[in-house]
């Protein structure tokens, strides 16, 4: 009877052994994903955290806001900077650096003097040069988009060199750059946006938001942080071309056809048909654009004479235009079409200091602050410009 009762005994706690295990095998195996993934991301943390520094750059003071009898009181302004190979060139914004009187990177416990080798004002990057090699140089991805990758951006972040911020890429947007969903802040502009593969995806040029913290940022493609990079490195500065206005897309119906004597006409006689345009919503006082007459309202249709589908492709011209060159802007004004010459002015990168009123998370807060604003008052320009066409 007893070896009946063991028995019985014995099968009824295999049985609730063999469900225990059974059902805590999923638990376990989660678990160990989990410990795996964490595991993992640690080291690419550590791998990729060895490629980015901290841009540290000074400028004097101004008298009028200095306290006590000190005569070399500095501003100093924190930034983040990928390296990019192992002869001591580290990528930046360039307006972190631009018009300094010292510069250093921090890097673990080492401080080494940097200074700026080239400036690319087409994309707004800077190459730093250091007294001495650091870190491990960045693998570049060479596709252009990275569309719904998880990434991470790693930049300064209150006090910390490489803090990490977890996302995802959401796309190239039409001005060129990537944009991503991950919080990032002023001092994290340099760093750099890696696929978890560990290559650099994009370099941190801004973000979308308010306030000092962003939850949607902006990067340079690391196929084009490549090109400029290496453009600086062999042949100096890349200047740019500026115009001073601003503009918003808008689509031109009824079309408008435009004559050999520069009329508007509806006679189908074979002129230019614009379909698409952009109208001038703002014009900077003393610009090259002023300064040949273009006003608020015009209508932008050509340039060079060929039709202009986007404001992007306008600003992109522009931008890629020699400093110096003349360009043919044809415009309509009051019902009326000329073709203006305008001489492209040279593209210049504004640094911290002709805020220094101001706080200096005051200051990042508005170079972060992303051009909505900026459309809305283009919409509401363009709609004013409207309601002036139908009456």
């Amino acid at each position: 009877m007893l070896t009946i009762a063991f028995r019985r005994a014995a099968g009824k706690y295999a049985f609730l052994a063999f469900w225990a295990v059974l059902f805590c095998s999923p638990i376990l195996a989660q678990d160990s994903s989990l410990n795996m993934l964490e595991s993992g991301l640690n080291d690419l943390i550590y791998r990729l955290s060895r490629s980015v520094v901290t841009v540290e750059s000074f400028y004097p003071r101004p008298a009028s806001i200095r306290s006590g009898a000190g005569g070399d009181a500095l501003y100093n302004v924190i930034a983040t900077g990928v390296i990019f190979d192992s002869s001591g060139h580290v990528l930046t914004v360039a307006s972190n650096v631009v018009n300094r009187s010292r510069i250093q990177i921090r890097f673990e416990d080492q401080t080494v003097p940097a200074e700026v080798q080239a400036i690319d004002y087409q994309t707004g990057l800077a190459v730093l040069r250091l007294a001495r090699p650091v870190g491990t140089p960045a693998r570049l991805n060479r596709q252009h988009g990275c569309a719904g990758q998880m990434i991470l951006a790693l930049g300064n972040a209150y006090g910390l060199r490489a803090a990490p911020s977890m996302g995802f890429c959401a796309g190239v947007r039409p001005d060129g750059a990537v944009q991503f969903t991950a919080p990032i802040t002023s001092s994290t502009l340099g760093g750099g946006l890696f696929d978890l593969s560990g290559q650099l995806v994009g370099l941190i040029t801004g973000g979308i938001g308010q306030g000092n913290r962003t939850e949607i940022g902006l990067a340079v493609p690391s196929a084009r942080v490549s090109e400029s990079a290496e453009y600086l490195l062999a042949r100096g500065d890349r200047m740019a071309g500026y115009l001073g206005l601003s503009t918003a897309e808008m689509e031109v119906y009824p079309p408008l056809e435009i004559g050999q004597s520069s009329q508007l006409v509806n006679d189908g006689s074979g002129g230019m048909l614009i379909e698409r345009a952009v109208v001038i919503t703002a014009v900077v006082p003393s610009s090259p654009a002023a300064k040949a007459g273009l006003k608020v309202g015009d209508l932008l249709f050509s340039v060079n004479r060929q039709a202009v589908p986007s404001a992007f492709q306008v600003a992109n011209f522009v931008k890629q235009s020699m400093p110096g060159t003349v360009i043919e802007l044809g415009i309509i004004r009051q019902n009326r079409s000329y073709f203006v010459p305008v001489k492209v002015g040279q593209a210049q990168t504004r640094s911290f200091e002709s805020s220094i009123s101001v706080s200096f998370e005051r200051v990042e807060y508005f170079d972060l602050t992303d051009s909505l604003l900026g459309e809305i008052e283009a919409l509401k320009a363009t709609i004013r410009h409207l309601e002036r066409r139908i009456r």
